[in-house]
């Protein structure tokens, strides 16, 4: 094989390793409410869930219940049923204003009925 020809070949072969890369970078975390979850597109997939927290528990581990429809149901049909989903929240820095009627933000993973949380953000009134 000629010099130039093996030149052109890794080119083609770094273009095509680049593309690949840059294409897997770009993949996002899907967002989800709880009646999302409950649908079972998501078990065992790291996803953002966004909901109203009831039933908030902090002790040695922090649990709540986090409550809203689906997107589907919401633009049909706002009187619809309300999904819930239990979650436990496994990171150590719980902000201060975490309780039961507030909005929250949870980043983790949903797997067999529950939501354990890696993160948690709540939203602020004005949001």
């Amino acid at each position: 094989m000629k010099r130039t020809h093996r030149i052109l070949l890794g080119a083609i072969v770094i273009a095509v390793l680049v593309g690949v890369v840059s294409t897997s970078m770009g993949t996002t975390t899907a967002k989800v409410s709880p009646g999302d979850l409950q649908s079972g597109e998501y078990d065992g997939e790291y996803v953002i869930l966004e909901g109203l927290a009831t039933d908030v528990r902090i002790g040695n581990t922090v649990t709540l219940t986090v409550v809203g429809n689906s997107s589907e149901t919401r633009t049909v049909d706002d009187n619809a049923t309300e999904a819930s989903v239990p979650a436990v929240v496994t990171d150590d820095s719980i902000p201060a204003t975490l309780e039961s009627g507030r909005i929250v933000v949870l980043e983790g993973t949903y797997d067999d009925g529950r939501f354990e949380a890696s993160s948690v953000m709540v939203k602020s009134h004005e949001q």
